[in-house]
């Protein structure tokens, strides 16, 4: 079992590389842009989904969070 004392930045880096690890800025611009992009298209379907996963990131942030496990 890993603690929070025992995460440190070699270990965020590695689970980085591993691909285990979400950058929440770089998500929320990605949702951003998507939801741009069907409003502009007129995907009406699609933009509650995107509009959800926006704010969810936005709430990240604001929580001061920076990364978001994929498991």
């Amino acid at each position: 079992m890993c603690s929070l004392s025992d995460v440190n930045e070699s270990v965020i880096s590695k689970m980085k590389e591993d691909g285990n690890l979400l950058c929440i800025y770089t998500e929320y611009k990605k949702y951003h842009r998507l939801l741009s992009d069907a409003e502009w298209e007129g995907r009406i379907d699609d933009i509650s989904f995107i509009q959800h996963q926006l704010d969810h990131y936005k709430k990240l942030i604001d929580d001061g969070q920076t990364y978001e496990p994929k498991f």
